[in-house]
């Protein structure tokens, strides 16, 4: 099996992602001389091709797929900030031969002209700035997020929503629907609490500050054949653009998820809180709709 394969070569950090996916984690180690090392040992084949997945390629045994990872950069937004980057290579590598960037999805197409554009995922100066890449046009400047399609996260929203993990786990408590247990120095609860946005918080969570009505949420997990040069025109596709709430499908919609992370201190030490999509939202979930919200009580 494929998975002893790559314990025997010495990697002890493998992890099966689907049943021929396989992600190998390292630490201070050339990825690509990993990936070369695994290719010859398994009678692999080495695909340098950068991907959204993965900038320094993978290796295909059979029908398998081998990614190797940096283990200090596994996380909630790892592979998200990936494929940010990606899509700014790109951009780097047609930016002297575009005047125009045509965003192709099924839901919307959008036409901006280009300048040039600026990487500003490090350099936000507000906390609830949510742009990645800044597109400077002829006339008017874009501000783009750009996201997976299968994040389920919008935000981490331990500094936006602290007051609600307060409120409403101690209401739970007082009403016996959740416990809360104190070990090795931190809190666990049971079972993790949803409670849905607002209509405001949502906005909030999902534009931020300087999005909404200055640009768009591009949702794609990229590759290289997503980008489509014709003449001074950049084709890219997407699966989904999202100008305002109604953009949003209903699996999108955001709640926030208050749950157990040893590494978080929100309200309580041991627990943070996520604005994420309503699809990670299950049955084992104590789940608050609006209607229930106690700091809205002129809604029940």
């Amino acid at each position: 099996m494929i998975l002893e394969e790559l314990h025997k070569l010495g990697y002890d950090n493998v992890f099966q992602k689907s049943k021929y996916t396989m992600h190998v984690l390292v630490n201070d180690k050339n990825r690509v001389s990993e990936l070369q090392k695994i290719a010859h040992n398994l009678n692999g084949v080495y695909d340098s091709t950068p991907t959204s997945s993965s900038s320094v390629g993978k290796v295909k045994v059979d029908k398998y797929t081998i990614f190797v990872k940096p283990m200090n950069k596994q996380g909630d937004d790892s592979y998200g900030r990936q494929n940010e980057q990606f899509f700014v290579e790109m951009l780097n590598k047609y930016a002297d031969k575009i005047d125009f960037i045509v965003f192709n999805a099924l839901n919307a197409t959008k036409t901006i002209s280009y300048t040039k554009h600026e990487d500003v995922s490090k350099t936000k100066t507000k906390i609830r700035n949510k742009a990645d890449v800044k597109i400077i046009g002829k006339v008017d400047v874009n501000l783009i997020s750009i996201k997976q399609e299968n994040a389920q996260i919008w935000e981490s929203a331990d500094t936006y929503a602290k007051t609600l993990v307060k409120l409403y786990v101690q209401k739970m408590l007082m009403d016996n629907l959740v416990t809360l247990e104190f070990e090795n120095g931190v809190y666990k609860i049971f079972p993790n609490i949803a409670i849905e946005c607002t209509d405001d918080e949502a906005k909030d969570v999902v534009f931020g500050d300087d999005i909404l009505n200055n640009g768009f949420i591009c949702i794609k997990n990229f590759e290289e054949s997503d980008f489509v040069l014709e003449k001074n025109i950049l084709f890219i596709r997407c699966d989904q653009i999202v100008f305002n709430m109604k953009d949003l499908k209903d699996y999108q919609k955001p709640f926030f998820l208050i749950r157990n992370d040893s590494t978080r201190n929100c309200a309580y030490k041991g627990l943070r809180i996520l604005a994420c999509y309503a699809s990670r939202i299950n049955k084992n979930v104590h789940t608050i709709y609006m209607k229930d919200r106690i700091d809205f009580p002129g809604l029940t």
